[in-house]
C-alpha cells in the first residue's frame, strides 16, 4: 500500500517522552502574522508533526515548504537510523530560523524515499500581513 499521511500539525515544538514514546505537541498553529510595520516574520523554531501510515521500508522522509509562488522555500530531511520495520511512522521535522517575507499560503509537501505523498486539506501555513 502507498504511504498515507494520517495527521499533520505545525507547532512550536513536539517532545517525545522517553519511556512511553508518546509525543506532546506544544503551540499548534496554522497562521503567522507579519506586523504592518515590518516586512517579514522570523520564526526561530517550529515543527511539522506528522503520522504516516504504510511506511515499512522507509529510509528517507523529506518535508518541503513551498512558497506562495510554487517554488521550494525550505526543506528538512529526516533519515531514520535504519529503514522502518513498522507500518506507521511519527515524523518531527524541525525548521530553524525561517523568515517569511511574502504573505500567502505556504504548502507543505511530504516525500518518502523521494516519492511525494498525497496532501491533506490542512497541509499548509497561512502568512498574513496586518
Amino acid at each position: 500500500m502507498k504511504p498515507k499521511i494520517l495527521y499533520f500539525l505545525t507547532a512550536d515544538t513536539a517532545i517525545q517522552e522517553n519511556e512511553t514514546k508518546k509525543y506532546t505537541v506544544v503551540g499548534i498553529f496554522d497562521m503567522l502574522n507579519i506586523a504592518a510595520e515590518s516586512n517579514a516574520v522570523t520564526v526561530p523554531t517550529f515543527v511539522a508533526f506528522l503520522r504516516i501510515l504504510n511506511t515499512k521500508g522507509t529510509n528517507k522522509v523529506s518535508v518541503i515548504i513551498e512558497g506562495p509562488d510554487g517554488n521550494e522555500f525550505k526543506t528538512v530531511e529526516i533519515t531514520p537510523t535504519e529503514p522502518t520495520q513498522h507500518d506507521s511512522l511519527s515524523v518531527v521535522a524541525e525548521f530553524q530560523n525561517t523568515t517569511f517575507t511574502v504573505p500567502g499560503q505556504y504548502k507543505v509537501k511530504v516525500k518518502i524515499n523521494e516519492v511525494e505523498l498525497d496532501a491533506m486539506d490542512n497541509q499548509y501555513l497561512n502568512v498574513v500581513k496586518h
